[in-house]
C-alpha cells in the first residue's frame, strides 16, 4: 500500500508540473504574439520601431530560458534569430526580408503555443 501511495503521489506531482508549464508556455507565447503582432506590416525609414522591438526583446529574455528547458534550443535560436533579423531588416530598409522575418517570428510562437496547449491535435 505504501508503494502504491508514494507512485500516486509522484504521479500527481508530475502532472501538476505538466499542467503548470503547459499554462505557463500557452500565457507565455500568448503574449509574445500580441507583442510581435504590433510589429507593423508596412514602414518607411523614418518610422521607429524601437519601442516595440525593445518591449518584445525584453519579454523575450525573460521567457527564453523555459523555452530552452521544455521546448528546445532549436525554437530558442530559431526566435531570437528573427527578432534580431526583423530589427536589421527593418533598419536597413528591407521590407521583404523585416515581413520575412515578422512571420517566421509569428509563426514559431504560434507553434510553440499550439504544441503546448491541451487540445486533441497536440494530444495525439
Amino acid at each position: 500500500m505504501k508503494a502504491f501511495i508514494v507512485a500516486l503521489s509522484f504521479f500527481i506531482v508530475i502532472t501538476t508540473f505538466v499542467i503548470f508549464t503547459s499554462i505557463y508556455m500557452t500565457s507565455e507565447s500568448n503574449d509574445l504574439i500580441v507583442l510581435a503582432e504590433k510589429l507593423p506590416l508596412t514602414f518607411s525609414k523614418t518610422d521607429d520601431i524601437t519601442p516595440i522591438y525593445t518591449d518584445f526583446a525584453r519579454e523575450w529574455n525573460k521567457f527564453r530560458a523555459p523555452v530552452r528547458y521544455f521546448i528546445g534550443h532549436t525554437d530558442a535560436d530559431t526566435i531570437g534569430d528573427a527578432i534580431d533579423e526583423i530589427k536589421l531588416r527593418h533598419d536597413s530598409g528591407d521590407i521583404s526580408g523585416y515581413l520575412a522575418a515578422r512571420a517566421k517570428l509569428i509563426s514559431t510562437l504560434d507553434r510553440i503555443r499550439s504544441s503546448e496547449s491541451f487540445t486533441a491535435d497536440s494530444l495525439f
